[in-house]
């Protein structure tokens, strides 16, 4: 298809085409949005994170945006705030790191503020330089399934205690399941 181009590797071209399909997602009533979707190669590429930017202009004011760690960056947290929403992100421990200046916070819920590196503002024109999203980063230890595994999460709920937002965040592995 032209609209959603196969990919092509080594090997040749692909039998299938392939799209990105985005959902926003109710986390507590599990309804769905209209999706958003768009090419995942050819000359109409679109990242799904571009897809998701596009869901938030459909949501109520003041929703909360929670995202997996393919979520958690600077465009998405800060187009949120632009239309009035929270976010509950998961950053990767790279990302957490470079909101601390290099290392991770000594404590589970440290202060930040989140400004764009100059590659977010190159791939993203319409953040400007001096853009500055205030939040808290948190760490938390979960266990289930023998596994021990420490999730990092930014939010820019300020008054949330720490079990609410993994509260919260826990709910958004029920998309994946009902996916």
């Amino acid at each position: 298809s032209k609209a959603f181009p196969p990919i092509k590797n080594q090997h040749g071209k692909s039998h299938w085409p392939i799209m990105y399909l985005c959902v926003g997602t109710d986390l507590i009533t599990g309804v769905c949005q209209r999706p958003e979707c768009g090419a995942m190669y050819g000359k109409q590429a679109v990242s799904e994170t571009k897809l998701g930017r596009a869901l938030m202009s459909r949501l109520e004011p003041g929703s909360i945006i929670v995202g997996d760690r393919g979520f958690g960056i600077f465009s998405v947290a800060y187009e949120a705030k632009q239309q009035g929403h929270d976010v509950l992100l998961r950053v990767t421990n790279s990302r957490a790191k470079s909101l601390c200046n290099g290392s991770l916070p000594k404590k589970a819920d440290a202060q930040v503020a989140w400004n764009p590196t100059s590659r977010d503002c190159n791939k993203n024109p319409e953040v400007p330089n001096n853009a500055e999203i205030l939040g808290r980063l948190i760490q938390v230890n979960m266990q289930g399934a023998g596994k021990n595994k420490t999730l990092i999460l930014f939010t820019t709920m300020l008054d949330a205690t720490i079990q609410e937002l993994v509260d919260l965040y826990s709910k958004r592995w029920n998309v994946e399941l009902d996916i």
